[in-house]
């Protein structure tokens, strides 16, 4: 469920970004979900949960055509979701229980959903988002990392950077306790294990309770330190609880939460609402995702070092994400000649129709026939 609520506590991204300015010399946490990963080539929950769907449906129904294979198409998830549906037995869509459910019904051997996310994450290339993170961690600002996430983005990015990221996972828990935190240490605590050696929490069962270590460190770590939410829906019941608990406490650390775009949906609603109801700071941020929100913060932070400063513009110069950048021209050539024979009024269509219809002959030379003395109608075939 998503809701737009302009009584919530919100920070516009400027104003976000001169607090992290003001405040840069204080000690901050990330917490960062699926969304992040998205621009290093990893599928976000969302597509996970329709590539688990096609798969159920494709082995439910396997005369199936190929063109189903691709489940970000809208046609495609109409008619797998149409058929799960009528089955009775599945989640609502959109639903919270989604991602759970549909991991243990893709993949019930622990093993075999090992596998798919090693799949997924293995060989990865860090975006530019991440490279920042050694940065920020070099800065001082930067104390830890919590992840949802099963990738080595992290790792991968601090690797030569003058920063030892500490990987914590299921597996390893003792030694977010056992060791004294070293400045060039980064500790990454992976809230969901690691598909490379430990176990892994996916399903319902698996994420109804957070590991009790995990989940006082994180409540203690966040009383007197910011933490910054980026890439992550809320869709863990049990860390959502956590952070309700944290927030529950006095405690002089702030939550902002950073989110794509202007809606906030129930639970991240709820959870700053409870904090606010405490004597606690907590801001929503709209923003345009991890990378650009990760880049304009490490900006902010070593604007006044001149060594990270010129690390952070290296990254630029050699950042290979999805971000352009078209440099300013004041000589543009001359165009008249161009817009003369290339500059036409035109409306997009207010309805279009799809239906079968039975061609004998070509389907392109046929719908070009009937349209010819029509200007008011664009067809083209499509399938039949």
């Amino acid at each position: 469920m998503n809701v737009k609520n302009d009584n919530i506590s919100k920070l516009q991204f400027d104003e976000f970004l001169r607090a992290i300015g003001i405040s840069k010399n204080d000690t901050f946490s990330l917490l960062l979900g699926a969304g992040c990963s998205i621009n290093s080539d990893i599928p976000s929950a969302e597509d996970c949960i329709w590539e688990w769907k096609r798969d159920i449906y494709k082995t439910n129904n396997p005369s199936v055509l190929g063109w189903i294979d691709n489940y970000k198409n809208k046609k495609s998830q109409t008619i797998i979701q149409n058929w799960l549906d009528n089955q009775g037995i599945y989640p609502e869509k959109n639903t919270k229980e989604e991602y759970s459910f549909y991991a243990y019904k893709c993949y019930p051997i622990d093993e075999h959903r090992r596998q798919y996310f090693e799949k997924i994450c293995s060989g990865k290339t860090p975006s530019i988002g991440y490279k920042t993170i050694p940065i920020l961690a070099k800065s001082g600002m930067l104390d830890s990392v919590w992840t949802t996430n099963l990738d080595d983005l992290i790792i991968t990015a601090c690797a030569g950077k003058g920063i030892q990221a500490i990987e914590i996972s299921l597996d390893t828990v003792q030694r977010i306790n056992q060791r004294t935190q070293n400045r060039k240490e980064l500790p990454v605590i992976k809230l969901h294990g690691d598909f490379k050696y430990g176990e892994l929490k996916n399903t319902e069962k698996e994420l109804l309770n957070q590991d009790e270590c995990f989940r006082r460190k994180l409540i203690d770590y966040i009383q007197d330190k910011h933490l910054t939410v980026i890439g992550y829906s809320g869709r863990d019941a049990s860390l959502m609880d956590t952070l309700k608990e944290a927030y529950s406490k006095k405690g002089g650390g702030i939550l902002y939460w950073c989110g794509y775009g202007e809606y906030i949906n129930a639970e991240v609603e709820n959870l700053i609402t409870i904090a606010k109801q405490n004597g606690r700071n907590a801001f929503y941020i709209p923003t345009n995702g991890f990378d650009s929100t990760l880049r304009k913060i490490a900006q902010i932070v070593v604007e006044e070092n001149n060594s990270l400063n010129k690390e952070l513009i290296g990254l630029h110069l050699t950042n290979n994400d999805k971000e352009t950048f078209t440099p300013f021209d004041l000589n543009p050539e001359r165009v008249n000649k161009v817009l003369k024979s290339n500059i036409f009024r035109i409306e997009f269509p207010d309805e279009v129709f799809v239906f079968d219809v039975n061609i004998q002959n070509k389907p392109w030379k046929y719908v070009d026939e009937k349209v010819l003395e029509r200007l008011d109608i664009s067809a083209v075939p499509y399938n039949k």
